[in-house]
């Protein structure tokens, strides 16, 4: 389940942060900080950090972060640094 809920997180904050951007990422760095169970509705802060897109998963039912320290480097931008 960890790894559906993180493939969700990245893809929907991507997807939501820079709709006009490739999904062709770098690097992909998530914490998992509590389990996210079937039902489960979650919600996903999104933020740019530099290039970096960084975010955080929370199942607000449960008052829970499910996954945090998310961040998402693109392709394009890691070549350039």
């Amino acid at each position: 389940m960890a790894f559906v809920s993180m493939e969700f997180s990245v893809m929907r904050s991507s997807e939501n942060a820079a709709p006009s951007i490739s999904r062709d990422f770098a690097r992909l760095n998530v914490n998992f900080s509590a389990p996210v169970v079937p039902g489960d509705e979650l919600e996903i802060e999104i933020w740019f950090e530099g290039d970096d897109l960084a975010f955080q998963v929370h199942a607000p039912a449960r008052q829970s972060i499910v996954s945090k320290g998310g961040r998402a480097t693109l392709r394009a931008a890691a070549s350039t640094h």
